[in-house]
């Protein structure tokens, strides 16, 4: 199995307050045995009908390898981008493949046909399909990448969020919009939160100019906050059930022999999360 890093549990509210949500460790994902190197989440890996993987930093097979699989483009290789994002596409079954220009806006995007190109970018830090073979792809550093999986409505989604997409509950936007443009049942919808910010470094020294007042019910010490508490908070009041909640309690900044972390380097690339229905 593969070291984690000095954090190896985080601590975090939600077997507290949110006990049924699935609290995933590095043993309990599940690693892929060919590279890129990435997991699955257990829960969304049941489902016949669907692909996913997280991807970490790392294109072979376990964290010792030392190429990097970077899926930003402020690195100057386009070239080479371009060719992890085919990577992305393949690994997830995807004949196309969507990315976002995130801007940590609340900007939801609804797929109404299946796009013509192999890789198509929107500009918008959710988007949502019902088409088989197109994958959807979001890329972070820190902030949260979750994937959303309706097996009734069979309709994904993937969403970029970060403190400022928690501030404006695009998450809550995004499964209201499931429900209302794709008939989804909220309580039919499976969550999944990648790697992310943990508990341990969420600090937020001017929380009191950015937070509203509610999330200082997901308040540790020393002004820091536990943001994948703060997610299942608004997923659960948007609707979910916590049972088809699973977080990844693996922080990037703790982690940075496996993940991108902006707190950790500034200046670093994206790893990223993908879903598809097939």
């Amino acid at each position: 199995m593969h070291d984690q890093g000095p954090n190896k549990n985080p601590p975090s509210l939600i077997p507290e307050l949110f006990p049924n949500v699935a609290l995933l460790g590095e043993k309990e994902l599940l690693w892929a045995s060919s590279g890129p190197f990435r997991f699955s989440f257990p829960g969304l890996n049941s489902y016949e009908g669907l692909h996913h993987s997280v991807f970490t930093r790392k294109t072979g097979t376990d964290n010792r390898t030392t190429g990097e699989f970077d899926l930003s483009f402020g690195g100057g290789q386009a070239g080479s981008v371009v060719s992890s994002l085919h990577q992305v596409r393949v690994t997830v079954a995807a004949s196309s493949l969507v990315i976002m220009r995130q801007t940590h806006s609340d900007q939801v995007a609804a797929l109404n046909q299946v796009p013509k190109q192999d890789i198509v970018q929107y500009e918008c830090d959710a988007v949502i399909s019902p088409f088989k073979g197109v994958g959807l792809l979001v890329r972070t550093a820190d902030c949260q990448g979750v994937l959303l999986y309706d097996p009734e409505a069979n309709v994904v989604a993937a969403v970029h969020c970060g403190w400022r997409g928690a501030v404006q509950n695009i998450l809550a936007k995004t499964v209201e919009t499931m429900v209302r443009e794709f008939g989804s049942g909220a309580g039919d919808i499976r969550a999944a939160i990648g790697p992310s910010l943990g508990p341990c470094c969420g600090e937020f020294k001017g929380y009191r100019n950015i937070f509203p007042v509610e999330f200082r019910d997901f308040m540790g010490e020393h002004s820091h906050f536990d943001m994948w508490a703060v997610s299942c908070g608004q997923l659960k009041e948007a609707g979910l059930r916590e049972e088809n909640i699973e977080v990844a309690t693996l922080c990037t900044k703790c982690n940075t022999h496996l993940f991108y972390s902006y707190r950790a380097d500034k200046s670093t690339g994206r790893f990223g999360a993908a879903i598809a229905l097939c």
